[in-house]
């Protein structure tokens, strides 16, 4: 057990020396990540669009955008519920607002079933993300995990800083235990 808390307390203190404070334009500091699923389906991608444009004031199609897949998925789900997903299985999505300065704020909707705020807020604390806002959807009824392993994506896009894979791992291991 203290062997755990010492190894998130190394992963955090780790993260905060690679990840910057500030950043330079606010625009590149808003990123979505899709499902592969979701983005690669026309529909579902828009009802995730709609989804994310309802809840935020940004131009969703000015937005930098990336695609989970389901590899980057099972790095997760993998250690968490012992799932594995194909590529058609990748539903859930992810947006981040670096914008908001202060405290996390996740809003997840009710189409995801397994991963809670809480548990994407503690993902995001121990990898040193300190502010910002999450949204979290899907077009039909997923686990959440695509959007879990997207939210660490989103902050790399955003800061062009990448997230130590230890640090990932932190992180991960925190919210498996929750």
């Amino acid at each position: 057990m203290q062997k755990r808390i010492l190894a998130i307390c190394l992963a955090i203190f780790l993260a905060f020396a690679v990840i910057p404070t500030g950043f330079a334009d606010s625009s590149d500091q808003v990123v979505i990540t899709y499902g592969e699923t979701a983005y690669m389906n026309q529909q579902y991608k828009s009802i995730v669009d709609d989804y994310f444009a309802s809840k935020t004031n940004v131009d969703i199609n000015s937005i930098n955008s990336k695609v989970v897949t389901a590899g980057d998925v099972n790095k997760i789900s993998g250690g968490f519920s012992g799932k594995y997903y194909n590529s058609n299985q990748i539903f859930s999505s992810a947006l981040l607002d670096l914008n908001q300065n202060g405290e996390i704020t996740v809003e997840v909707d009710s189409s995801i079933t397994t991963i809670t705020p809480e548990m994407y807020m503690s993902a995001l604390k121990s990898a040193g993300i300190q502010g910002g806002h999450v949204y979290v959807t899907s077009p039909v009824s997923a686990t959440g995990e695509s959007a879990l392993a997207g939210i660490m994506n989103c902050y790399e896009e955003a800061t062009d800083v990448e997230i130590p894979e230890n640090v990932k791992e932190a992180a991960n291991q925190e919210i498996a235990t929750q």
